[in-house]
């Protein structure tokens, strides 16, 4: 099967119209009609950026040898629509999260003598510093958690 072909086929597949996966390459509606004509083909970082969209291979793509039938040893990972969010979000829990605890341990050096004063209580209280640990802590794991599935995703 020819790249025009199944730049088509994979477009359907999606249920994408031109216009929509023109939209998502940052290029013309016209361009894409011209790749799926096989009058034009696409430049390298479009191919790679197609390859993405689609969830397959660049060699899927560009290798005419690689049957229909073998597509699905082609595919790679299924790609969501829209993966930068998270991968925003992860890296922004992370820094939130180092932010919170440098914040913790400022706090913490800053009152050692109120610390001092409660420390033989056998009771376990939540005061301010607590919280913000406990916060820090869940934003540096679920931050931690988001950009090393996107890692794993994009491999």
């Amino acid at each position: 099967m020819k790249l025009s072909e199944k730049i088509y086929k994979e477009r359907k597949a999606l249920g994408l119209s031109q216009e929509e996966l023109a939209e998502r390459l940052s290029v013309s509606r016209q361009a894409i009609s011209k790749w799926e004509s096989g009058t034009s083909t696409p430049e390298a970082d479009k191919l790679i950026a197609l390859s993405e969209c689609f969830g397959v291979s660049l060699d899927y793509l560009l290798k005419e040898e690689i049957a229909e039938d073998n597509t699905d040893v082609a595919k790679t990972a299924p790609t969501s629509k829209n993966t930068a969010p998270v991968s925003l979000i992860g890296l922004s829990l992370l820094c939130l999260g180092i932010l919170l605890s440098t914040l913790w341990l400022i706090v913490t050096l800053t009152q050692g003598d109120a610390h001092d004063a409660v420390g033989g209580s056998s009771v376990i209280t939540l005061d301010g510093d607590a919280l913000l640990m406990i916060a820090a802590i869940l934003s540096l794991v679920i931050g931690a958690i988001l950009v090393i599935n996107k890692i794993r995703r994009s491999r």
